[in-house]
């Protein structure tokens, strides 16, 4: 459930220590830090002192039994104490799962905070003169003091081009968040450093061969369910996983069913009719697995102000509104005691796949980069040297900030409800980053695995192409040879177009009412960005020239100016 704190910066040095220790609560003169209840999963999470050191983690540990077992001790806590006295600066990088935490130095008024390995969980931050305040819940902090919140602009430009805020960004100036895989110390001095226990890095190993790659692929990903779905029955949950017409997500459910997991509820959302409704129909009914399927027709909620407003408060502005309306539109109607985690196929296909290309990334010359939501303003990106950090290559940058910080990034929505994928378990990962680039670009690897080691996910097409299928290159894009007649048909507007899971343009296009909210939010916002002569007008053109979500990104950015700045 998180928590949250503050930490009172001072030059004295006091000797006597008084302090106050309840169940959820920390308090001396120094810090105060409260935990929000107790977590779905509860035995996972720990609150103790020992030896002068406050130890809090939050989340859940999939792989906890593992490292009981394997340390010879009796509880968690006992076993998580071991693990930090053998080695404090590295043994976070032994727990797999959702996980952020603290340690603190009681004596010597040290404090230490840290994410997860891909950041499935978020700790925000604010310093002031006299204080660092800290929460796992953006509201929180965005919520202290509006009038302090100073918009920052390169941020917001980020957000309009790239779909999120990237790296340890927020929209304000005086709010940000800890990076993945880092531990963040600091001292009452203001004394305040950041180490990386874990970081992205492709290293091609050019011993694996595809044969090599399939088997430990196969080895990995089902240890990687396996500690999704023992988790759920440790604690008695029904298992809750998506299902679309995608390839990540069947896997996932095929995995689980095979290993001998029943209990699973599918859900999936698209429109009524599409292949993202008819294909996981077929494959539910193929194992006989409950499915919920929420239709999206017309877009219902979507565009309405009471929704933006409401998903905002959940992001506070760090993801593309579009990016999450569906998703919440129906997590939010289920009954999420009854659940465990939420399975889903995240970055499956870019994992096994490639994530863009493995040349170098110039911060100056972004045009040729793969996923970028939008590109009507990436020159302001590029002449603004926005791109902070520095990357390898493209595909590190995509992985990073594309991956972790947008996509997976808009899989936090709701404190109760933790979302994994075995794709972003850290062991199958970072195996994936060794296979030679060659060996994992386009779909061959992924295809090849599911027909050698799956064939039973085959006969099911993969958002309409068949798995193996041959393709071609056209103008740089990979297209299945079966795809190539009706997407002339569909040029020629003589087929019609697949609306699937995002058909933002349809709904907006079909309802006059749709377009008159939207319109509206803009008008009534946009003095929001008077200060910001530049931003104002390149929001201006984007919304009036843009796509669906090119305008729904100027919203979001109207929207967490409007909940939580004054300026």
């Amino acid at each position: 459930m998180g928590f949250k704190g503050k930490y009172l910066f001072s030059n004295k040095k006091e000797d006597t220590i008084n302090m106050k220790f309840s169940d959820l609560r920390y308090e001396d003169k120094n810090l105060v830090i409260e935990k929000k209840g107790k977590g779905k999963f509860f035995n996972d999470e720990l609150f103790f002192i020992n030896e002068n050191k406050l130890f809090i983690l939050d989340g859940t540990i999939l792989n906890n039994s593992e490292l009981i077992s394997e340390s010879n001790e009796e509880t968690w806590e006992k076993t998580y104490l071991k693990l930090y006295k053998e080695d404090s600066q590295n043994f976070l990088s032994k727990l797999r799962g959702n996980f952020v935490g603290i340690i603190y130095d009681i004596k010597n008024k040290k404090l230490t905070l840290f994410t997860d390995q891909l950041k499935n969980k978020n700790i925000y931050y604010t310093i002031t003169d006299d204080n660092f305040i800290f929460s796992t819940n953006p509201e929180d902090i965005f919520s202290l003091d509006k009038s302090k919140n100073k918009l920052d602009v390169e941020a917001a430009y980020l957000l309009l081009t790239f779909g999120g805020t990237l790296e340890k960004r927020t929209l304000f100036k005086n709010i940000k968040k800890l990076s993945y895989g880092t531990l963040m110390e600091l001292d009452q001095f203001k004394n305040i450093k950041e180490d990386k226990y874990y970081r992205i890095e492709i290293e091609e190993d050019n011993t694996i061969d595809e044969n090599k790659a399939i088997e430990k692929i196969e080895e990995l990903f089902t240890q990687a369910v396996q500690r999704e779905y023992k988790k759920d029955s440790e604690y008695g949950y029904i298992h809750l996983t998506e299902l679309s017409a995608g390839r990540d997500s069947r896997m996932n459910t095929w995995f689980a069913k095979k290993m001998g997991y029943d209990n699973i509820v599918n859900i999936t959302f698209s429109q009524t009719n599409e292949l993202d409704e008819k294909i996981p129909k077929q494959i539910t009914s193929d194992l006989k697995n409950e499915w919920i399927f929420k239709s999206l027709d017309n877009g219902i909620g979507i565009f309405d102000e009471k929704n933006i407003e409401e998903i905002t408060k959940i992001t506070c502005g760090e993801v593309h509104y579009g990016t999450v309306a569906h998703s919440y539109n129906i997590i939010k109607y289920l009954n999420l005691d009854i659940f465990g985690l939420l399975h889903s196929g995240q970055l499956g296909d870019v994992v096994i796949g490639n994530y863009g290309n493995n040349t170098s990334i110039i911060s100056n010359n972004l045009s040729n980069m793969d996923y970028v939501y939008s590109k009507k303003l990436l020159k302001k990106v590029e002449e603004k040297a926005i791109i902070q950090e520095q990357y390898k290559t493209e595909e590190e940058f995509t992985y990073v900030n594309r991956g972790i910080y947008v996509t997976n990034g808009s899989y936090l929505l709701f404190p109760e409800m933790l979302v994994v994928s075995p794709f972003l378990d850290i062991d199958f990962f970072n195996f994936c980053l060794k296979i030679p680039y060659n060996l994992r670009k386009d779909k061959v690897l992924y295809d090849n695995w599911i027909l050698k080691k799956n064939k039973e996910m085959a006969k099911y097409t993969h958002n309409g192409r068949k798995i193996g299928e041959k393709e071609i290159n056209i103008l740089g894009r990979t297209i299945p040879l079966s795809q190539i007649f009706p997407k002339i048909l569909k040029k020629l507007k003589i087929l019609k177009n697949e609306k699937g899971m995002n058909p933002f343009d349809s709904w907006y296009s079909e309802n006059i009412s749709y377009r008159d909210s939207l319109n509206s939010y803009f008008k009534n916002n946009i003095s929001r960005l008077d200060q910001f002569k530049e931003l104002k007008n390149d929001c201006t053109i984007l919304y009036e020239n843009g796509n669906v979500r090119e305008k729904l990104q100027v919203i979001g950015l109207l929207a967490t100016l409007k909940l939580y700045s004054t300026n």
